[in-house]
């Protein structure tokens, strides 16, 4: 990837962080400063127009890092650099998922966090969705620095690849907005829960890869969690969205834990 660039130059790709079918993401860093540090995924075309894509995933508010460019690489090729792309910058800190198991007191204080930034969202008519431990970045007290949830929606919307998986392929949405019914906002509710119980469990709540996860999420069958948020997680995953609480639910249980 030596020497790719999008945004017509402006930023250009730095490392490669995964790769899947016709998906990759990218650390990336704007031109004038490799300081400014970028994320990029990568897919195949857009389905729907790069200017609707990019009204949607907007999302501008306190806690989501911007969203920079939506458009087609720079001088695409036949080796793996063509499509649609997307670029977002890259939160301060570290990744969640790279922190190591979390206490239950630093993932409920780090929930909450979360949850602020939910809140706003719902309030603005909007929805995040993209909530996962690879996109939620923290300082090194496990305090939210911000999210960067719009990957795994801009590749719902490109171009199916032919076969094999896609980038971040665990399943931390709801099963109404995973498997194309319509997201409600207890739909971030449990991908939120997901994420915090993977972030102290240190596994998925339902299971070690996609094809159990899918089977599991329709069940309701919630692995065991080893700590005292386990009975307030597993609410929020029920496969009813009328089941799981709502935001200023969630947020008053995971502060009197």
């Amino acid at each position: 990837m030596e020497g790719r660039t999008v945004a017509g130059g402006r930023v250009v790709v730095e490392s490669l962080l995964e790769s899947g079918a016709a998906s990759a993401r990218f650390r990336a860093h704007i031109d004038v400063d490799p300081q400014q540090k970028r994320l990029l995924t990568l897919g195949q075309d857009q389905t729907v127009p790069h200017d609707q894509v990019t009204r949607r995933l907007a999302l501008a508010m306190p806690g989501v890092a911007p969203l920079e460019f939506i458009g087609p690489v720079d001088q695409p090729d036949e080796v793996g650099w063509l499509g649609a792309c997307m670029v977002e910058v890259e939160p301060r800190g570290r990744r969640a998922d790279e922190l190591g198991p979390l206490s239950d007191a630093s993932a409920a204080s780090l929930g909450l966090q979360i949850l602020e930034v939910v809140g706003r969202a719902h309030a603005a008519g909007l929805l995040l969705l993209g909530i996962r431990p690879e996109l939620v970045y923290c300082d090194a007290a496990a305090g939210l620095v911000g999210l960067v949830p719009r990957a795994p929606i801009f590749l719902q919307t490109a171009r199916p690849a032919s076969h094999g998986r896609q980038v971040l392929p665990d399943l931390y949405r709801a099963p109404e907005d995973q498997f194309g019914l319509a997201p409600a906002p207890r739909s971030d509710v449990f991908a939120l829960c997901a994420t915090l119980f993977a972030l102290t469990a240190g596994r998925h709540p339902f299971g070690a890869h996609a094809g159990e996860q899918i089977h599991r999420i329709a069940a309701g069958q919630v692995a065991p969690h080893p700590g005292r948020l386990g009975s307030i997680l597993a609410a929020g995953l029920a496969p009813d969205p009328a089941r799981r609480p709502e935001v200023a639910a969630l947020s008053a249980q995971l502060r009197g834990l």
